[in-house]
């Protein structure tokens, strides 16, 4: 298993997705990372897969 990647992520443009964010979307839809402060989290990416856990009273 790999580390948990740690927000934020660097940008190298304003206009452009961080790089990190870039291959995690590439590696699968949801990832552990790490906030700025040290906790555990999860980052799910992808629209439809956003959108569908937004909708669920389950995960509120």
């Amino acid at each position: 298993m790999t580390a948990a990647a740690r927000l934020p992520f660097r940008q190298s443009h304003p206009l452009r997705s961080p790089d990190d964010l870039l291959a995690l979307q590439g590696a699968g839809p949801i990832h552990k990372v790490l906030t700025a402060v040290g906790d555990e989290a999860w980052l799910v990416t992808g629209y439809s897969l956003v959108r569908s856990l937004m909708d669920n009273p389950r995960a509120c």
